[in-house]
């Protein structure tokens, strides 16, 4: 079971740490900037699993994300 570093769980026991946080930055992050501004300087594997995370949010808003929108709307 993997956690997100804002502790959202996930899922999915195959997706990545850094896949699943760049899923829910670029979810929360939706309509500002910094959309897609990739938070993982080092490790050119955690770096392309965070934008494949990121862009995969283009095509599909999964679930599991909870946005700011639903947490205020509880």
């Amino acid at each position: 079971m993997t956690f997100t570093d804002d502790g959202t769980r996930v899922p999915y026991d195959w997706m990545p740490l850094s896949m699943a946080n760049g899923v829910e930055w670029a979810c929360l992050r939706r309509g500002h900037k910094d959309r897609f501004e990739c938070l993982y300087r080092t490790g050119l594997a955690n770096q392309f699993f965070w934008w494949l995370g990121a862009l995969s949010t283009v095509l599909h808003k999964p679930g599991w994300v909870i946005t700011q929108q639903q947490e205020s709307a509880a």
